[in-house]
């Protein structure tokens, strides 16, 4: 008899301690679940999106990098070039090196521009995946809080088909049919 009174209290234990662990998964998902499905995370772009803006700013970046190898071929950088080393033209105003700096400037301009556009590129691949990441752990707390809640729904239905024997608090167990399990007593009969 004693062991299945202690059975049955460590059973209840269990179901409460059980019973605490859901409420206080719940508890923690809700607000991520909540803040998961607020209007930035929706608003981000959609990957399509992402992958094209990526690959036209690649585009950009090696337009960039050509841009400084062939700026003595191309004509409004060709015509730069000519001014910075043809000695034919009238320096009067201007001196050759500052011709000579105005090309070099260009050049590095574009190296400038090849930069920044690379920072850009590697900023939406870091987005992209961040969406990615985004979507799995929507998606896994979406399972999780649907496994809790039908956790805190069974719980719940033993509450209510087994109001007396299973006690709301873990205070003190109540044994609600004393002919089940009877405790064990050292009452002696005089």
């Amino acid at each position: 008899m004693d062991t299945n009174f202690n059975l049955y209290k460590d059973l209840i234990n269990n179901f409460h301690a059980h019973d605490k662990c859901t409420r206080e998964r719940l508890a923690l998902i809700e607000p991520m679940a909540a803040s998961m499905k607020s209007g930035s995370i929706q608003r981000l772009l959609e990957s399509w999106f992402l992958i094209l803006l990526e690959i036209l700013v690649w585009v950009l970046v090696v337009i960039s990098l050509l841009a400084i190898v062939f700026t003595d071929r191309v004509y409004p950088f060709s015509f730069l070039h000519k001014l910075s080393f043809n000695n034919t033209i009238a320096l009067e105003t201007y001196g050759e090196k500052d011709f000579e700096m105005l090309y070099l400037g260009t050049k590095a301009l574009f190296g400038i521009i090849a930069l920044l556009l690379f920072i850009i590129t590697r900023m939406i691949a870091s987005v992209r995946k961040k969406n990615k990441i985004l979507g799995i752990a929507t998606r896994s707390m979406k399972k999780i809080g649907e496994m809790t809640l039908k956790d805190k729904t069974h719980i719940e239905t033993l509450y209510n088909r087994y109001p007396y024997d299973l006690p709301k608090t873990q205070d003190s167990i109540i044994v609600g049919n004393a002919t089940a399990v009877t405790p064990p007593h050292d009452d002696q009969v005089l």
